[in-house]
C-alpha cells in the first residue's frame, strides 16, 4: 500500500481524495502495529522460558545457530537475485522513493562476504531485521535469568526511563526544531527494539492479570477504541506532515505506537485460537517473510500487475497473490527433505 498509493510522493498523495487520504493513512499507521508485534513475541516466549545452563546452549543451538545459518543462505539467495533480475525496469512500475526497490548489482565476492560477516546489509528492504533478531537472540539466555530477580516495581521504572529516552524524546524532536539529545546514556537498555521485547516480556509477566482484566467485554472495548483512536492520532500526525508538503514517515520510535500496539496484541491474543490454519501459518510465517519481497520483485519483473488498472484493486491483488505465492512456495519447498529446516526454520514437532 505505501507503494501503490505513492507515500514517498506527497505530491501526489495530496492529490487524492480527503476521505481516501485518511483511510488509507489510518491503514497505513495500523499496519505499522507490525514490527512491534514481532518483538513483542520475541519477549514474550522465549524471554519468558526458564534458562539454566543446559537450556541456555539449547537455545543458542536451535534458536541463533539455526536462524544464523538459514541467514547465511539466503544471503547467498539474494545476492543472486540481485545480480539477474533487472531492478531498473522497476522505475516504470513504482515511485523511485520507494524504500523496498533494491539497486541492481554484480554478484561480487567482496559484497558476499561483507554481507555474510554482517558489516554490510543485504539490499533489501527486509532484511535489517534479520540482523536486529539475531543480535537479540544472543541475549536472551542471560537478559531472561536477569529478568527473574528484578521485581515489578524495578522493571516499571526501568521500562518508563527508556520508553522517555526511545519514544517520548524522538516524539518531541518531530515538533520541535531544536533538537533534544539525551545525555544519559541508556543504551545498555538495549535500544528501541529491546524496550519492545521487555514490553513483550511483560506482557507475559503479568499474563495473569491483564488475561482477568480482558475477559470483561468493557475492558476488550475499551482496548479496542484506545487502539483505534491512537492508531487514527497517528494518521492524522502523519497527514499533517504530507500537507505541509513534507516527505516523513512515521518510525517505530513513534511514543503512540507501542500503547497501540500493546492494546491490539491483547485484542488479538482474546480472538486467536489454535488450529490447523495458525498452526500453519506459524510454521511457515519465517519461510513466508524471507520469500515474499524477492517474489513481489519477480512479479513487477514481469509486470504481472499492470493489467489491473484501479489502485484499490491492484492492492488487493498484490497483498493476496504475495501472501498465498509465498506460502505456498515455501510449503511445497518444506516437502523436500532437509530443505524446510535450513532454507526457512520449520520444525514439524513443537
Amino acid at each position: 500500500m505505501e507503494t501503490i498509493y505513492a507515500f514517498h510522493n506527497v505530491e501526489f498523495f495530496n492529490g487524492l481524495p480527503l476521505f481516501k487520504q485518511h483511510l488509507l493513512t489510518f491503514l497505513f499507521e495500523l499496519n505499522r502495529l507490525s514490527i512491534p508485534m514481532f518483538f513483542f513475541l520475541s519477549g514474550y516466549l522465549p524471554l519468558a522460558r526458564d534458562f539454566d545452563q543446559q537450556s541456555a546452549m539449547k537455545f543458542y543451538r536451535r534458536n541463533f545457530l539455526s536462524m544464523f545459518v538459514t541467514w547465511e543462505v539466503w544471503i547467498i539467495v539474494y545476492n543472486v537475485l540481485l545480480a539477474v533480475l533487472d531492478f531498473n525496469s522497476f522505475r516504470e512500475v513504482i515511485p523511485p522513493e520507494a524504500e523496498f526497490v533494491a539497486n541492481a548489482q554484480p554478484l561480487r565476492l567482496e559484497t558476499l562476504v561483507s554481507n555474510m560477516i554482517f558489516v554490510k546489509g543485504v539490499d533489501f528492504v527486509h532484511s535489517w531485521y534479520v540482523g536486529v533478531i539475531l543480535g537479540i537472540y544472543l541475549f536472551i539466555p542471560v537478559v531472561s535469568r536477569t529478568l527473574k530477580l528484578v521485581s515489578d516495581r524495578e522493571l516499571f521504572l526501568l521500562t518508563a526511563v527508556a520508553y522517555v529516552y526511545y519514544f517520548i524524546v524522538p516524539t518531541a524532536n518531530f515538533f520541535t526544531e531544536r533538537e533534544l539529545f539525551p545525555w544519559i546514556d541508556v543504551n545498555f537498555s538495549g535500544g528501541m527494539f529491546g524496550t519492545y521485547v521487555i514490553l513483550g516480556y511483560m506482557l507475559r509477566r503479568f499474563e495473569p492479570q491483564l488475561d482477568a482484566l480482558t475477559e470483561r467485554k468493557a475492558i476488550r472495548l475499551g482496548l479496542l477504541a484506545m487502539t483505534i483512536a491512537l492508531t487514527y492520532a497517528m494518521a492524522l500526525v502523519q497527514l499533517d506532515f504530507f500537507h505541509r508538503g513534507q516527505l516523513f514517515l512515521i518510525w517505530n520510535n513513534f511514543c503512540l505506537l507501542p500503547p497501540a500496539a500493546i492494546g491490539s496484541f491483547l485484542l488479538l491474543k482474546r480472538a486467536t485460537h489454535v488450529n490447523r490454519l495458525t498452526v500453519g501459518l506459524s510454521r511457515y510465517s519465517f519461510g513466508i517473510y524471507l520469500v515474499h519481497v524477492p517474489l513481489l520483485c519477480l512479479f513487477l519483473q514481469f509486470n504481472l500487475f499492470d493489467s489491473i488498472a484501479s489502485r484499490g484493486i491492484r492492492t488487493t491483488v498484490w497483498t493476496l497473490l504475495i501472501f498465498f505465492g509465498s506460502y505456498l512456495l515455501t510449503a511445497a519447498l518444506s516437502r523436500v527433505p532437509g530443505v524446510g529446516k535450513i532454507l526457512f526454520r520449520v520444525v514439524r514437532k513443537h
